[in-house]
């Protein structure tokens, strides 16, 4: 039996999802919230911590054959693996500095003539 601590809504009973919150909060691990714990999760509760979850996947039936998984923090249903993008660093853009041949050589030509006159300057 779980501890009355556990009750986190205060109706009387503990259910699965407050049991299983209460437990992730139990951080000494003896079976009861401390004062300070019980605080630390009906305030997680009050912002929305129970949505880092999904609930009730007990209650598939062999119709429901999409599968539901949650891969770096992010929930995936079926096949969509599209959320599991946004858990990836953006690459950085590869764009070449010079479009075409003629532009780098151009620009290759101007440093050689900038450093040539630095170097007859310091000379």
């Amino acid at each position: 039996m779980p501890d009355e601590t556990y009750d986190l809504n205060n109706d009387g009973t503990v259910s699965t999802q407050e049991y299983f919150i209460s437990r992730r909060f139990d951080k000494n691990k003896d079976g009861r919230l401390e004062p300070n714990e019980y605080k630390l999760a009906l305030n997680a509760l009050n912002n929305n911590y129970e949505s880092n979850f999904i609930w009730g996947l007990e209650k598939t039936s062999p119709s429901n054959a999409h599968r539901t998984l949650q891969i770096r923090g992010k929930i995936v249903y079926g096949e969509n693996f599209l959320p599991i993008a946004e858990t990836y660093p953006l690459y950085p853009s590869n764009k070449p500095l010079h479009e075409t041949l003629t532009e780098l050589k151009a620009k290759r030509k101007c440093e050689l003539k900038y450093f040539t006159k630095l170097n007859i300057e310091q000379v």
